[in-house]
């Protein structure tokens, strides 16, 4: 049993259990917390391991450096850069208008212009990893 002696004649007759050790621990001690002191003082231990552990690796990730620059939100080196759509205009215009020119001027317009149209134009975008901040190079 355990050496405080905080066991009533209940705690005797009806024992309450530790889940993780299976110790007995006293009822008193059983209606604020579900285990004994030394595996709750152990989970806890586990729970800090735990949460330096993942801080540790939101730090290597902030500062991983891509060589691309910092980031203007966080100030973050894990930066990416990619190229995206511009997004363009309205594209049915664009065809209808380069349909209209290419039957009054002539046929090769009605070929080539539609292909150019089509085409979005590209621009330079940076994101970073660490807080998700995206802005136009």
């Amino acid at each position: 049993m355990n050496p405080n002696n905080d066991f009533t004649e209940a705690d005797r007759i009806s024992p309450v259990y530790c889940p993780r050790c299976h110790q007995p621990i006293p009822r008193a001690v059983s209606e604020r917390q579900r285990m004994c002191d030394e595996c709750l003082a152990a989970q806890d231990q586990v729970q800090q391991n735990a949460l330096a552990a993942q801080e540790q690796a939101r730090a290597q990730v902030f500062n991983a450096d891509t060589g691309v620059g910092p980031c203007p939100a966080c100030s973050s080196r894990n930066v990416i850069q990619f190229k995206e759509d511009a997004g363009g205009g309205n594209k049915s215009t664009t065809i209808a208008t380069t349909g209209v020119l290419g039957c009054l001027c002539f046929w090769p317009v009605l070929i080539v212009l539609p292909v150019l149209a089509l085409m979005g134009s590209k621009v330079t975008v940076r994101q970073c990893r660490h807080c998700g901040h995206r802005w136009q190079v």
